[in-house]
């Protein structure tokens, strides 16, 4: 005899967790009404998971009334699952009472959510109760949220305890702070280590400022090492100083493949307009037009300034008079004067 057969010669004898083991294996075999037959059956006989389930389909078929009445019923019985959804059906209290009971029932993500709610409507005393108590459960994220939520309350000491407890738990993103922490006492030593600590976990923001203390050292190769390791991590901040730096050491194309990299992540008009100048230094006028146009279109008035220069140069007066005026527009000074000169000629 098979499982499934064994399962409903159970059933079949009243075994209600049969039931509910058939609705699933028929849910695992994408046949939601078969699964949905045995559910039905099995929470008749007070399987919460059965009703648990059953509220799901409701969801996914949009059945909101279906949905309350299935988790309801769960969460009556103890389902601490359906109570913590339950929470989010409506911003009533009725709903929202819901977390707090999944929460004195040791559900964590009832306890982060209460503390949530309660930050944003300005109770931060309830927000750190309910906060330290999932942190106390396991809940990493609050550890960090407790740090800046100290900050906020004006104990630094408090959100120094949180990030230390948070970056010996393994959370990167605390030990990034305990660097920066380090960084403005003025311990470079500390700063360097905790980024270290991040940086083997993967921290991108760890990598580029490992780059910059090198940099402040004078260590010009270090700093390109952690910012091409913080590039290759996807941080584009690398990306733009690794442009800067091939500027520097005279190799254009080096930094127009790093602005290219940058440009495309993040659209930002002043790397469109420096990649327009690497071209315009080049003689290449017309990528430069492509860039400084991007640039422009976006408001960058440097861009609007450089097809000033294009039109001018190509001595279409008219079109280079239009960009100029553009630029001043939009607050551009450099314009103004270039403006009044040929008004002037």
């Amino acid at each position: 005899m098979s499982d499934q057969e064994d399962l409903e010669r159970q059933a079949r004898d009243g075994d209600a967790e049969a039931m509910f083991q058939l609705g699933v294996l028929a849910e695992q075999a994408s046949d939601i009404e078969f699964a949905r037959f045995w559910y039905e059956k099995a929470a008749q006989l007070g399987i919460t998971d059965a009703m648990y389930q059953l509220g799901l389909f409701a969801h996914d078929e949009h059945d909101t009334v279906g949905v309350r009445n299935w988790w309801e019923q769960a969460a009556e019985a103890g389902h601490l699952e359906a109570m913590y959804n339950l929470g989010f059906l409506s911003e009533e209290a009725k709903d929202r009472r819901w977390w707090t009971t999944a929460a004195d029932a040791g559900h964590v993500e009832a306890m982060h959510m209460l503390g949530t709610l309660a930050n944003d409507g300005g109770d931060k005393a309830a927000a750190r109760e309910w906060w330290i108590r999932a942190s106390e459960a396991g809940h990493m994220q609050e550890m960090k949220n407790l740090s800046i939520l100290a900050d906020e309350m004006g104990s630094p000491v408090e959100a120094y305890e949180w990030d230390t407890r948070a970056a010996e738990a393994g959370d990167s993103e605390a030990m990034v702070r305990l660097g920066v922490d380090a960084y403005e006492a003025g311990d470079l030593a500390k700063a360097h280590d905790w980024y270290a600590k991040a940086s083997e976990a993967g921290q991108s923001l760890a990598m580029f400022n490992l780059g910059l203390l090198e940099m402040e050292s004078g260590n010009k190769p270090e700093a390109r090492r952690w910012w091409i390791q913080a590039s290759d991590a996807g941080h584009t901040g690398a990306m733009f100083n690794l442009g800067l730096l091939e500027m520097e050491s005279g190799n254009p194309s080096d930094a127009r493949r790093w602005w290219t990299l940058h440009v495309n992540e993040t659209h930002e008009t002043n790397v469109m307009f420096r990649l327009g100048r690497i071209a315009h230094d080049e003689g290449d006028l017309v990528v430069a037009r492509e860039w400084y146009t991007q640039a422009a279109e976006a408001g960058n008035t440097d861009a609007m300034t450089g097809l000033g220069f294009l039109a001018a140069f190509a001595e279409d007066q008219d079109q280079a008079r239009e960009w100029f005026e553009r630029a001043v527009e939009a607050g551009d000074t450099e314009a103004a004067a270039i403006l009044e000169s040929l008004d002037a000629g």
